[in-house]
C-alpha cells in the first residue's frame, strides 16, 4: 500500500481551508502524509491547520516566511517521505475516493494525469476531452507523441497543471538529482517542473475521470501587475522548445506550438511597464527568440484561426515596430482594467 505525500501550500486561505482539510482527511485511501506549508499567512490559516494536526496524526504543519508558492512546494518536497507525491491547492477539493482511484491507475513508467473539474465563477469538466484524446491516441502518451502534439495537450493542462497529477517521489528526490520548482518564476513554473520530471518517464498516462475540483474565483489577476513577465516566459519558452526538439523529429511540432505562444507574448505586452527600459529590453529579447520569420510564415501559411486581438498583435510582430506594440500593450491593459 503506497504512502502518498500530499503537499498543500497555504497563504491567507482561512475562508476555504477547513473544507480543503476535510476533503483530504475523509479520503477512502488512508495511507496519507498531509503536509501543509504555511507561507507566512496573516489570517487564521495556521490556527485551523494546527487544530487539524492535533486531531489527525497524518497532518503536519510547516511554517515559513512568505516566499511564494514554489518555495513552499520545495519545502514540502524536502519533507515528503511517501513513495508518491500529490500537489493540492489550499482552496480546492478532491472527490472522496480520489487517491484510491489514483493508486489503482498509477504506473512507474508514466506520469499519471487525470481529469479535473472547475467550480466557482465558472464550471468546466475535461472528462470528454480526455476520453477523446485516449480514443485518438492511447491511454498512454509517449513523450514523442506529447512533443508532436504539444499544442493539443498544452490546452488540456496535461503539461501545465500540477493538481491533476500523481508523481513518483524517487524521480523527484534521488541521490543523482533533485527536481524542484524554479522560485524565480511566477507563472509557468508548473510546466517547467513537469517537463523536467517527464524526462525520467516514458510519457503520460491519461485517466479521464474527474478526481479534483479546482476553485475559480476573483478576476483571474487581470488587474495585478507582474514585473519581468517577458523574462519569465522566455525561461518557460526555452524549456518547452528544448523539450519538444529533444523528443520530436517533426519540424512542424514547435511551429504549431508557436501559435499558442502568441497568447503569452501578447499578455507580456499588456502586463509590462513600457516606461521601464529593462522590461522593454526583456520584451524585445523574448520577441526575437520566439518569432522568427519561419514561425511567422508557418502561422500565416496555415491560415490558423485567431481572435482579432491576436491577429492585430501578430501583424505588429511582423512589422517589427516596437513603438506600435507598446501602444497596443498600453491600450489593451486599459481595456482589460475596464472589463
Amino acid at each position: 500500500m503506497y504512502k502518498i505525500s500530499i503537499i498543500i501550500p497555504v497563504y491567507n486561505s482561512e475562508k476555504y481551508l477547513q473544507e480543503n482539510i476535510d476533503s483530504i482527511r475523509n479520503q477512502t485511501y488512508s495511507n496519507l502524509e498531509i503536509i501543509y506549508i504555511d507561507d507566512g499567512s496573516k489570517d487564521k490559516s495556521c490556527e485551523i491547520i494546527s487544530e487539524a494536526e492535533r486531531i489527525d496524526s497524518r497532518i503536519h504543519l510547516i511554517r515559513a516566511s512568505h516566499g511564494g508558492v514554489s518555495r513552499a512546494r520545495n519545502l514540502g518536497l524536502d519533507y515528503a517521505t511517501g513513495e508518491l507525491v500529490s500537489f493540492v491547492d489550499s482552496d480546492d477539493l478532491l472527490v472522496p475516493d480520489a487517491y484510491e482511484k489514483m493508486v489503482g491507475q498509477v504506473s512507474e513508467d508514466y506520469l499519471l494525469c487525470f481529469s479535473y473539474s472547475t467550480f466557482g465563477n465558472n464550471t468546466l469538466d475535461r472528462q470528454e476531452q480526455y476520453k477523446k484524446a485516449i480514443i485518438h491516441h492511447s491511454t498512454t502518451i509517449s513523450n514523442k507523441v506529447l512533443a508532436d502534439n504539444m499544442y493539443y495537450y498544452f490546452e488540456m493542462a496535461v503539461v501545465t497543471s500540477l493538481c491533476n497529477k500523481l508523481l513518483w517521489n524517487k524521480y523527484l528526490s534521488s541521490d543523482e538529482k533533485e527536481i524542484r520548482f524554479n522560485a524565480e518564476l511566477f507563472s509557468g513554473e508548473d510546466g517547467v517542473f513537469l517537463l523536467e520530471y517527464l524526462r525520467n518517464t516514458k510519457g503520460i498516462k491519461l485517466f479521464p475521470e474527474s478526481l479534483y475540483r479546482y476553485r475559480i474565483y476573483g478576476n483571474q489577476s487581470i488587474n495585478k501587475h507582474y514585473r519581468h513577465f517577458a523574462r519569465n516566459y522566455t525561461i518557460v519558452y526555452d524549456t518547452l522548445k528544448k523539450w519538444i526538439c529533444d523528443y520530436s523529429h517533426n519540424e512542424d511540432s514547435f511551429f504549431k506550438f508557436s501559435v499558442r505562444w502568441i497568447d503569452f507574448l501578447e499578455r507580456s505586452a499588456w502586463e509590462m511597464d513600457w516606461n521601464d527600459e529593462q522590461e522593454k529590453s526583456e520584451f524585445e529579447e523574448a520577441l526575437a527568440r520566439s518569432y522568427t520569420k519561419s514561425s511567422l510564415d508557418y502561422i500565416r501559411n496555415k491560415k490558423i484561426k485567431q481572435r482579432i486581438d491576436k491577429k492585430i498583435f501578430l501583424c505588429l510582430i511582423a512589422l517589427d515596430n516596437i513603438k506600435c506594440i507598446s501602444k497596443y500593450g498600453r491600450l489593451m491593459r486599459r481595456i482589460r482594467k475596464i472589463t
